[in-house]
């Protein structure tokens, strides 16, 4: 009994006769290829005569010359097929007995016992115990009559140590080899025959997948854990043990503790070794199999978990009531509890790896594409999850993700699918063609596809959801596409390895192709350590560090592995330089990838690697010993041997259930119909809105046109001192009938009340609107002054926080653009106030009546029949004129009519549902343009017409400045018609000046309003900026202290808090006749600029402000214009007033206030600028209000916003 490890053995199967039962397929042919390649003379014995020629073709083509390779067809289980066979062998050897017998013959039929029938049970002894003991006992006897000294190997099993359920008919025969074995080994010793016996766990190959035909699911279940190894590998552990001289071989170091125990009254093979492995199998060995892990050798990606949504079904109902307002909340209560159920059991419940959950994933995802149809991405709610990795240097690595965006939750639950689908995969036992197949699925395309749902999450779903975004990684580092494409290669990788492991376990393949198999598996692990090491934004430091390890050894040892089989396609092809070389480079990559998994990686992945350095490393040791007695061939260096071009197997497929939720859900292949089918979906309202407000500029610009053309009569006229002059002549006592129908108007709608009335109300809101600037400013400004208090009592924190005038930049940006955009209504605001007190006295006498104007108006003795004969043609001309005006009226009413009844909702709807269904789920507005430009031709006839009236006008203008040069050369110079001609003309244009003073108040009230509601969205982001950041300081107090009690020797860096600030939300459209204009004029693709600039039309007329989408951008947008643009328009021309004359000037200037960007400059020796309430107080003098916070009130401490 030897007592050290190390010990001569008499094993060389070189020159002799091998004698092989089984050699056909599995271990039997393994075993044979390694003595062939030993120069040992090889009989092999099966029962399928064409394979055992094809086993012995191959053999031939790889032995040296001299050496006797032959096969014999016998079924062993008959004692006399078996003497037969044994004495044929010999016969070519001398009829010499052989020396070395390998029993490697043998099958299994795993059935559970009262599922077994008797003849099963019989053959299971037959072709287990049998088999061997008849060519055993023949062996034996031809050896011991001839004398021979030699060896008889047994091949057993692990169970016939211990057995379970299953292997009723197959453990017993093994149980009894192993007896037979122990017996002969004592009587043979007499005779100098070695016996020895081998007892492996599960061999990969033919035999193996016909175990798995019929194995019972409890043995499956049994054996879930445990990896099956090669043939290949299975032959070099068993020669290793021959080697030694061990009795009982085993190929794993799991069995050798059970081994020991179940030892009975054998010799041991080492006393030292074996009394270690006793002392540890006495523990190990009870609770090995409840506390055996999976040996898988594929890593589970982890799922990202959802925090738990409370407020879910309330948020939906309220938004549908809000922004819906043709659906009644009530009507789609159903619908909403099913999407909140969804997502409560599968979304935020615990995940499990289940093809029925990722199919209740998917049908979720579909509804959140359909949802996306009617809503917009931001809800303003948001879906918080946490990263799957957890961050390697943070103080608060379970932070949650969160964002108000139903794109990122759609990302997440792809996610999730992808990760559940790898899980799957890694969890089947691939030992078997099924297990392979399985994973196959789960990874790429039969049913399930990982990687084909993170190729749609990568170029579908996250260019839209970093659209959203104010930096590429708000979401999380998982949501970037280095993270993503490391996933992808990643899975892709595995799929390849299980392509690869088909082919060996097939065993049919050439050993050129596996090792090209081989080379491609390592090709996608290095695609993924290079999608992990990207330039934008690199997620290696995101990945645990046996993550990054796992993926660099299994590189390498697949590129060793592609290298091994190359080296022997070398040695089949007697390229034996090249096999030495190839070997020699994967022994080299061998040992790198040992080296790199001592960092964490799994033992499965070790003991693979290890097992194919081991194969390596006698392959190496035999090609050298043989190269340098027989071949001598030169061995090139590794950059000289032809590069490895890898083959492919895998490819992507994006499944329909994931790449057309839409289509999928509503063909009714998802088991439930979709939800909120009644709600319009957002993109149709969005081109509705398109469209209307495509009529409405038509319209308007209808009517600018009219007021074009009107202005420019006018003005024409009242340089010609028209209709004055005719007037004055015409009827020279008493008014024209048409300036009194002019002050009638002018009365009947308000008169000078009315004017004073508007005034009023836009001074109010334009009031109103700094009022609600400053008070956002105040928000900003008591943020700042708790900011430093904060940083006055806990000094620590000013090194992790960051400072308010960096952290508000953005929002106080937005708030100069507002204030330029006030400044700017103000100076607008002031011109029509100057009109108005320079026009208000002759409004006035028009609207005091018909005797305020007769006094104003004198009156002449003129007789009416002392008119020139000019007279007549120019009065029908200035009547011409009159028509053409009424006309221009006539057409801009029609197109408001045409508009009013103009509603394309049926076709767009109906193009919607057309070209939606099988997309993504995302209503384009450009699906519409064609149907926009066939509704708008309606409107053709009425533009052709007002397009005509300018020729026409210009024409007739002309005619009637020639007729007044001859009624003048005709005309009396008489003072008191001049007078009567200029007051007359005064009227005419007070009349005109009242329409003008009235429509730039209306439309200043309309500015006001709008621009009302985005500085109330602004107020409110100001407020959620005071409340993340009052969120920041408890969260950062609390990890400082956690960091005082576990006593920190080093302050980590404490990474910038994953909050985004919701931008406020803007106003919707109002159904209301006032507001009905006000309509977006782009997509949500467009981002609007915050300013609305309230340019004056002819005279002052604002111009209505941009129509808000469903959200601000976010305020670090690039949608934003930077502060140093000019957001508003050139000031306009001077307008061409209605009855002639210049535009007065205003008599007052704006007052003057301090602006954002002046208060900033005033702070030079401090990057912050100082508070509102210190510029007011700076400026008291000429200010009309006092800020809150100036002298007098409570004093504030803090720098102010900037």
């Amino acid at each position: 009994m030897p007592l050290w490890p190390f010990r001569k053995s008499n094993y060389d199967p070189r020159g002799k006769h091998c004698y092989i039962t089984g050699g056909s397929s599995g271990l039997g042919k393994a075993l044979a290829e390694r003595l062939v390649k030993q120069g040992a003379h090889v009989t092999i014995v099966g029962r399928d005569t064409k394979k055992a020629e094809g086993v012995v073709e191959k053999l031939k083509a790889i032995a040296a010359p001299g050496q006797i390779i032959q096969c014999i067809s016998a079924d062993l289980t008959s004692p006399t097929a078996s003497t037969e066979a044994i004495h044929a062998a010999c016969k070519q050897h001398a009829d010499q007995a052989p020396d070395y017998v390998y029993l490697c013959a043998g099958f299994s039929q795993p059935k559970l016992f009262i599922e077994t029938t008797k003849q099963e049970l019989k053959d299971g002894l037959d072709g287990v115990y049998w088999v061997s003991a008849y060519t055993a006992h023949e062996a034996c006897q031809m050896m011991t009559k001839q004398r021979r000294i030699g060896k008889i190997i047994f091949v057993a099993s692990f169970l016939s140590y211990v057995s379970f359920a299953g292997y009723s008919s197959y453990s017993p025969a093994k149980y009894a080899l192993r007896g037979l074995s122990d017996a002969l080994r004592s009587e043979m010793l007499l005779h100098n025959i070695d016996i020895h016996i081998f007892l492996p766990c599960g061999i990969t190959g033919p035999g193996f997948d016909a175990e798995n035909r019929t194995k019972p699911a409890v043995t499956k279940k049994i054996e879930e854990g445990d990896t099956p190894i090669t043939p290949e590998v299975c032959a070099a552990a068993l020669e290793s043990g021959l080697k030694k001289g061990y009795y009982q071989i085993t190929d794993n170091l799991v069995t050798e503790p059970i081994r020991l125990r179940s030892n009975g009254g054998v010799p041991t093979n080492n006393f030292l070794l074996d009394t270690l492995w006793l002392i540890i199998g006495s523990v190990g060995v009870p609770i090995w199999r409840m506390t055996a892990d999976s040996t898988s050798n594929f890593l589970p990606i982890p799922t990202k978990t959802a925090t738990p949504l409370p407020s879910f079904a309330k948020h939906l109902l309220d938004y549908i009531s809000a922004h819906f307002r043709d659906a009644h909340p009530e009507a789609f209560r159903k619908d909403v509890d099913v999407l909140v159920g969804m997502r409560k059991d599968w979304v935020e419940a615990k995940l499990e790896a289940h093809p029925e959950i990722i199919r209740a994933f998917m049908r979720y995802h579909a509804q959140l594409a359909f949802l996306s149809t009617k809503f917009p991405s931001d809800i303003n709610l948001p879906f918080a999850y946490y990263l799957p990795f957890p961050a390697t240097f943070s103080l608060s690595p379970d932070a949650p993700i969160s964002l108000s965006s139903l794109t990122f939750e759609r990302a997440c639950v792809l996610f999730n699918m992808a990760a559940l689908y790898a899980s799957m995969a890694a969890a089947e036992r691939r030992a078997e063609a099924e297990g392979i197949k399985r994973a196959l699925g789960y990874l790429t395309v039969v049913h399930q596809a990982a990687a084909g749902v993170l190729e749609y999450l990568i170029t579908s779903v996250l260019p839209t959801l970093r659209s959203e975004l104010s930096s590429p990684q708000a979401a999380g580092y998982d949501m970037t596409e280095s993270f993503l494409g490391t996933l992808k290669e990643f899975v892709l990788a595995e799929a390849q390895e299980c392509y690869w492991q088909q082919a060996v376990l097939q065993g049919t393949y050439k050993n050129g192709l596996i090792g090209k198999l081989s080379m491609k598996v390592s090709d996608y692990y290095k695609a993924a350590l290079t999608s992990m090491n990207g330039t934008d934004y690199p997620s290696s430091s995101y990945f645990p560090s046996n993550w990054t390890a796992h993926i660099n050894v299994k590189q390498m040892h697949f590129e060793a592995a592609a290298q091994f089989r190359l080296s022997q396609e070398d040695l089949e092809k007697s390229r034996y330089g090249e096999e030495i070389g190839r070997l020699k480079v994967a022994e080299s990559l061998a040992k790198k990838g040992l080296d790199a998994a001592r960092k964490g990686v799994a033992d499965s992945v070790v003991s693979d690697l290890k097992q194919l350095q081991a194969a390596i490393k006698s392959s190496l040791e035999r090609a050298v010993r043989d190269n340098d007695l027989v071949y001598v061939q030169p061995i090139p260096p590794a950059n000289q041997l032809a590069p490895i071009v890898g083959v492919g197997m895998v490819k992507v497929n994006v499944l329909a259930e994931v790449a057309e939720p839409v289509a999928w859900l509503m063909g009714g292949k998802a088991g439930m119909e979709p939800l909120f089918s009644g709600l319009v979906p957002y993109g149709v309202h969005l081109a509705l809105s398109i469209y209307d407000d495509r009529k409405d500029t038509l319209v308007r610009n209808l009517d600018g046109k009219r007021e074009e053309l009107d202005g420019l009569a006018a003005s024409t006229l009242q340089s010609l001192n028209l209709p004055g002059s005719i007037q004055a002549l015409d009827r020279p006592v008493g008014l024209p009938p048409s300036l009194l129908k002019k002050s009638e108007e002018v009365i009947s709608s308000g008169g000078i009340e009315r004017i004073r009335s508007l005034l009023d109300e836009v001074n109010r809101l334009a009031r109103a609107n700094v009022q609600n600037l400053n008070e956002a400013m105040d928000i900003l400004d008591q943020e700042a002054t708790e900011n430093e208090s904060l940083i006055a009592r806990q000094p620590e924190l000013q090194q992790t926080r960051q400072p308010s005038h960096v952290a508000n930049q953005p929002l106080v940006q937005m708030a100069e653009q507002y204030e330029a955009t006030i400044k700017q209504a103000g100076g607008s605001d002031a011109t029509v106030r100057a009109k108005w007190e320079e026009w208000a006295r002759l409004v006035g006498i028009l609207a005091a009546g018909e005797m305020e104007m007769e006094d104003y108006v004198p009156g002449t003795t003129s007789p009416s029949g002392s008119l020139p004969p000019s007279v007549r043609p120019l009065r029908a001309s200035l009547e011409e004129l009159d028509d053409h005006i009424a006309h221009r009226a006539r057409l801009v009413r029609e197109a408001r009519q045409i508009a009013a009844a103009d509603d394309i909702r049926p076709e767009v709807l109906k193009e919607a549902t057309k070209l939606a269904h099988g997309g993504s789920g995302d209503v384009k507005t450009e699906w519409f343009e064609d149907l926009f430009e066939k509704g708008l031709e309606k409107y053709v006839g009425v533009k052709r017409e007002m397009d005509e009236e300018v020729a026409k006008q210009d024409e007739l203008l002309e005619q009637i400045r020639t007729q007044n040069e001859g009624f003048l050369s005709e005309r009396k110079d008489d003072p008191i018609i001049k007078e009567r001609e200029r007051r007359l003309q005064d009227m005419d244009l007070a009349y005109w000046k009242w329409r003008e003073i009235v429509d730039n108040a209306e439309e200043g009230i309309k500015f006001y309003n709008s621009f009302a509601e985005m500085l109330h969205g602004f107020k409110a982001a100001c407020g959620q900026f005071l409340n993340t950041r009052r969120i920041d300081v408890g969260q950062l107090s609390a990890q400082f202290q956690q960091q005082v009690n576990v006593n920190v020797s080093e302050p980590q860096e404490q990474p910038e808090p994953m909050y985004q600030l919701p931008p406020p939300q803007s106003f919707q459209p109002s159904s209301s006749p006032s507001r009905a204009h006000f309509r977006p004029s782009a997509p949500p693709s467009f981002s609007p600029s915050p300013v609305i600039s309230p340019a004056l039309s002819i005279a002052t007329r604002r111009e209505s402000p941009p129509k808000p989408l469903s959200f601000l951008p976010h305020p670090s947008s690039s949608a934003w214009q930077p502060a140093s643009v000019d957001f508003l328009p050139p000031p306009p021309p001077p307008p061409i007033l209605r009855s002639g004359g210049v535009q007065s000037q205003p008599k007052v200037a704006p007052p003057v206030t301090p602006s954002i960007t002046a208060i900033r400059e005033q702070g030079q020796g401090t990057p912050r600028r100082m508070t509102r309430a210190a510029a007011a107080a700076a400026e008291r003098d000429e200010a009309t209000e006092r800020n809150k916070y100036s002298s007098g009130g409570p004093r504030r401490k803090g720098g102010g916003v900037v």
